[in-house]
């Protein structure tokens, strides 16, 4: 499930630049941010949480959480 979320409404930013990592799913319906931020947890992964996304910071966790979920490549 998580996949079909992310792809629907998640992002991924990589900064080559200033070497920022950023995968985020944004939504307004705060079950959905609770479901999301709950299973990222249980899997390990360190989310943070905002009003209205849930985003992964860490570089590790970021690519880890991209190939486990076979993020889409544009």
């Amino acid at each position: 499930m998580l996949r079909g979320l992310y792809e629907a409404e998640g992002s991924l930013t990589i900064s080559k630049r200033s070497y920022t990592y950023n995968f985020q799913f944004s939504n307004r319906n705060k079950c959905l941010l609770d479901y999301v931020y709950d299973k990222l947890t249980c899997l390990g992964y360190h989310p943070e949480r905002r009003t209205y996304y849930i985003r992964l910071r860490r570089k590790n966790e970021v690519e880890r959480f991209r190939k486990l979920i076979e993020y889409r490549v544009y």
